[in-house]
Parts: C-alpha cells; structure tokens; sequence
C-alpha cells in the first residue's frame, strides 16, 4: 500500500470513538461550562449596567454640547428602529403576500344639480377616504386593526368628471391578507360610505352616491415588494447607525441615553428581585457543540494517524500471512468497552495458541528448516517472541530472534545468512510507511518474508 494512501476502517473508526470516549465528555463538560457560563457572565453584566442606571442622576450641564448631541442622536436612531420594528411586526399592509395580492375594487360614481356641486363632492369622498375618516367610522365599529394600519388598506383614487353623465367617478381598493378578509372589509367600506353619504346629504347637499362596480383580484404587487424591502433596508441601516453611534457613547452617556428611553428600573424592590441563573438552553447547546467539536476532533486524529489500525491491515494491505495476534492486556476502560461492543466474538487471528503450529506448517510445506523474528518491540514483547522461538526449536526448528532489520547493523548481518524472516509489528505503533520499508528492503536483499506475529492491546 502506498504511504500516500489513507484508509478507514468504519468499525474501527467507530471503536475509536469509544476508546476516546473521555476526551467526548471532557469537550462535552468544557464546553457546557464555556457557554453557560459566558451567558451567565453576559446576563449579570447586563443587569449590573442596569442598576448602575437606576441610580444614576445627571442633566444636561453633565456633559458638553457635543456629548448631549452624541446621545440625542443614539435615542434618535434607537427610536426610529424601535417604530420600524413594530410597524414590520404590526402593520397588515406591508406584511401581505406582494406575489398574491389580494385586492377589491369599489367604483362610485357621484353625481349632484350641478357641476360645482358634484366636482365639490368628489373632493369631498376623496379626502373622506384617504384622509382618515373613513377609517375613523370603520374603526369605530370593529378595532380589531389600528387605525394607523387599517388606513393602509384603504386607497382612494382620484376622481374624473362626466360632463355628459354629470357625474364623478371614484374607486377605492381594499386590500387584505386573503380573498375573505378582503371582501369583509370592503362590505364595511360599503356600509360606512352609504351612511356618509345620507349625512353629508343632509348637511351638505342633496346628491346621489352609487355604487356602480365591485371586483376582486389576485396580483403580483410590485409597489408593496419595493415597499417591503424598503421597510427591511431602512431596519438594516438603523441597526449598522445605532451600533455606530454606541461605540461613540462612553458609559456614563450610554445610561442617560437608556434613562431617556426609558429602559431604566425605577422601584428599589427590582434591585433585589432581579434573577440572574444559568441558562439551561446555552449548557446544554455548550454540551452539544462540545460533542460535535470531539466527535470531529477524533476523527481527524484518526484520519491522520499513519499507524496501523488493525491486524487485519496486515494481509488486506501487504499480503502478509498473519500466524497469530497477541493482546498484551494493558487496556484502559474504554479500550474494553470498545472491545466488549465491536469486538464480542474477539478480534480476528487472536488465538497465541496457533502461533507456532502455523509457523511449522507453513515451514513444512515450503521445506523451511531455520527462520528468524525481526523485533522493533519493548523488552517484555521480545521476551514473548524468545518463547515462541524456544517452542520452534523444541519441535526440531532452527529459530532465532533479531532485533530490528531496518535500524539494527547486527540484525541486518544476521539477515545476509538467513532467507526466511517473520515481522513482530504492533497495532497503533507500527507506520504504514514502516511496513512498506521493511518488505521492500527484504525483497532486495532477497529474504522471504514468511508473514507476521501481531501485538495489540
């Protein structure tokens, strides 16, 4: 396999996550603790600044012209985004669908004895619907939209005089957020312009005030599209304004700015009332943006960790024939976990047992008398090996024990003599690129690698 070539094991990769299971609860904790607390440390600023304000006393001889100009315009700026933000948040017109508008169409016609009289009127429903008394009457007898939102969805257009009709015509749009509240709301605009019509009639002149035409509509309304945008980029610039202007402010400024805006808590009792705890929603995001940010943290470990994995990698990758694989015990407790969940049935080849009866039969079947162990290993392994190699010559093998073939100048003569060599490697100790090195240097030397005894935890 070559060095430049990365490989997953899911499974393993999986194990992994178990075996570094601590460093998924330290980041887990750390972070719950980090973000909790950076809202708790937030929070209690904040209502430490608002008490400062409550007892803070100043006038206008507290600071300069220039100061008192720097806070009138921040106040300024703060009021305009509060007004913007309620009129976003309340105003009917500006929140209907400008890709389906809902519109109906009232057309009128007026006419009285004369021209005068009837170009008189026609100025008179025109102001009557455009200039707040319509909504007025309307909203007299249904608030269940305010009178500053309710004038938004009434339009009156201008009027046209009929010199052959003696007459004027008049349309006035509703709009609304569907078909219904639309059509509702126009039978009112119907209702209170029959009964304008019998009072100015009465007071006024007689005339007569029909309604000729009634249509409802769905349409793409490019003005209210342009007027929604509007309303949005106006809040954007207020914002970008008013933190400009705050960076200007020192904090004596700030808290009489806030006083006029009315933000501070005037009763001595809110001092002592005011709960300032741990958020539960910022610890537990802590907690979760922690395990996100291990899990993430394992896996590039992992990813880049150029060790091999598992014995398996051995004969997958190298084709090497693994004669055995020795668990040297010395496991932490998340290691037998991960070993207890994905590893039940034990790990492949883990059977120290048939290490030297696999050794003899392949030995036997290529006519092998002698053989070495190459070992890059600590004592205690090299110890296990010596034994392995005493059991060999015991069944009438020639066996001897080296030390490592790619650094050991002794290790490399012996190999000069000796044909048949065995690789003692280690899981998560032994490189890729170490394999690689050592197979290659026995294949010019002209040395058969025979396979390989693995140590794992």
């Amino acid at each position: 396999m070559e060095d430049r070539e990365i490989v997953i094991d899911v499974k393993d990769l999986f194990a992994e996550y178990v075996r570094k299971l601590w460093i998924i609860v330290i980041c887990a904790v750390l972070f719950a603790v980090l973000l909790g607390g950076y809202k708790y440390y937030k929070d209690k600023k904040a209502v430490e600044s608002s008490l400062k304000a409550e007892d803070f006393e100043w006038d206008e001889d507290s600071f300069t012209d220039t100061e008192m100009e720097a806070i009138e315009s921040y106040v300024y700026l703060t009021e305009e985004y509060q007004n913007k933000c309620e009129y976003l948040e309340n105003s009917v017109y500006i929140n209907l669908n400008a890709d389906k508008t809902y519109k109906t169409v009232l057309q009128y016609y007026i006419s009285a004895a004369s021209e005068e009289q009837t170009k008189n009127l026609a100025i008179l429903y025109y102001n009557y619907a455009n200039k707040g008394g319509l909504v007025a009457d309307i909203y007299g007898e249904d608030s269940s939209i305010e009178k500053e939102y309710l004038q938004e969805l009434l339009i009156g257009q201008g009027t046209n005089y009929d010199s052959r009709l003696f007459s004027a015509a008049m349309n006035i749009q509703v709009y609304g957020e569907d078909e219904a509240a639309s059509t509702e709301l126009a039978d009112k605009v119907k209702k209170q312009m029959g009964i304008y019509s019998q009072t100015v009639s009465q007071e006024i002149c007689q005339h007569d005030l029909v309604l000729v035409d009634e249509s409802a509509s769905t349409y793409v309304d490019k003005n209210l599209k342009d007027a929604q945008e509007d309303v949005q980029d106006q809040i954007t610039l207020l914002k970008k304004n008013i933190s400009e202007a705050k960076e200007k402010l020192s904090e004596e400024q700030l808290m009489a700015a806030r006083i006029i805006l009315g933000n501070e808590q005037p009763e001595e009792e809110s001092k002592e009332s005011v709960p300032v705890a741990l958020s539960k929603k910022f610890i537990l995001l802590g907690t979760a943006a922690g395990i996100f940010f291990a899990i993430a943290l394992i896996y590039i470990m992992y990813y880049f960790n150029r060790t091999v994995k598992t014995a398996g990698e051995f004969t997958k990758h190298y084709g090497l024939n693994c004669f055995g694989v020795i668990e040297t015990g010395n496991k932490t407790i998340w290691e037998k976990w991960a070993d207890k969940i994905f590893y039940a049935h034990g790990k492949k080849g883990c059977n120290p047992e048939l290490i030297v009866p696999k050794i003899n039969a392949v030995c036997n079947n290529a006519g092998i008398k002698r053989v070495v162990f190459s070992v890059n290993q600590d004592t205690a392994n090299k110890n296990m090996i010596d034994h392995y190699a005493e059991l060999l010559k015991e069944s009438g093998r020639d066996a001897e024990v080296l030390g490592d073939i790619m650094n050991d100048p002794a290790a490399i003569q012996r190999l000069e003599i000796n044909q048949n060599v065995i690789l003692v490697e280690e899981v998560r100790k032994t490189g890729y690129e170490d394999v690689r090195k050592e197979i290659l240097f026995c294949k010019e030397q002209g040395i058969h690698v025979l396979g390989c005894i693995v140590f794992s935890k």
